[in-house]
C-alpha cells in the first residue's frame, strides 16, 4: 500500500510538473503569436487582393471584371458598398481597397491574439486544478507527518511536507504572473489595432 500511494504520488507530482514546464518563456511566446497574427492578416487579405486585382486587371473582359466587383460589394459592404461597381472597375476605389484591406489584416490579427488569450486562459484553469489537488494531498501529507513528528520526534517528513508546500506555492504563483504578463501584453496588442472599441474592424 505504501509503495501504491508513493507511485501514485509521484504520478500527480509528475503531472503536476508537467503543467509547470509550460511557464512561459514570454518573449518567444509573444514572437510566436505575433508571427500567427501575421500570417492570419496575411491570409485575410489574400482573397480581397485577388478579387482586387481581377478587377483591375485589363487583360480580362469588362463583364468579368464587373462581375468580380460586384462580387467585392457582396463580400465587403461597409467598406464598397456604396461605390459603384463601375467605379471600382475604373479604379476610382483605391482608398476604399486600402481601408477594407487593413481592416482585414487588423481584424485577423486581433483574432489571432484573440485566440492565444483563449488558450492563456484554458492553461490557467488547468494549472488552478492541478495547484488545488497538489496542495490538498501535499497538506494532507504535512498533516500526518505532524502527527509522526508529536509521537515519535521525528521531523523530517514533517519539514519535506513543508517544503514542498513552499515549493508549489511558489511554482504556481510564478506561472500565474508569467500567465498575466503574456495575457496583458496580448490585450496590449489588440488595443493597438483599435478594435476594442471600433466595431467595424
Amino acid at each position: 500500500i505504501v509503495l501504491r500511494n508513493l507511485a501514485k504520488k509521484r504520478k500527480e507530482q509528475s503531472e503536476y510538473n508537467d503543467v509547470l514546464k509550460e511557464t512561459i518563456d514570454l518573449q518567444n511566446e509573444l514572437s510566436k503569436a505575433d508571427l500567427k497574427a501575421s500570417q492570419e492578416g496575411a491570409k485575410a487579405a489574400t482573397k480581397a487582393k485577388t478579387l482586387y486585382d481581377i478587377s483591375q486587371d485589363q487583360n480580362r473582359s469588362y463583364e468579368e471584371r464587373l462581375a468580380v466587383a460586384k462580387e467585392m460589394q457582396r463580400l465587403y459592404p461597409e467598406y464598397l458598398g456604396n461605390i459603384d461597381a463601375e467605379a471600382i472597375v475604373a479604379g476610382k476605389a483605391t482608398s476604399a481597397y486600402d481601408s477594407l484591406t487593413d481592416a482585414l489584416i487588423r481584424k485577423a490579427k486581433a483574432q489571432a491574439y484573440i485566440n492565444k488569450i483563449t488558450e492563456i486562459e484554458t492553461k490557467r484553469l488547468e494549472a488552478k486544478e492541478a495547484y488545488t489537488s497538489q496542495k490538498a494531498k501535499l497538506e494532507e501529507e504535512q498533516e500526518i507527518a505532524r502527527g509522526v513528528m508529536q509521537t515519535s520526534g521525528n521531523a523530517s517528513g514533517y519539514i519535506r511536507a513543508s517544503k514542498q508546500l513552499e515549493k508549489l506555492d511558489k511554482d504556481y504563483k510564478n506561472l500565474m504572473t508569467s500567465l498575466d504578463t503574456e495575457q496583458a501584453e496580448l490585450e496590449k496588442r489588440i488595443s493597438g489595432f483599435g478594435l476594442l472599441s471600433d466595431s467595424t474592424g
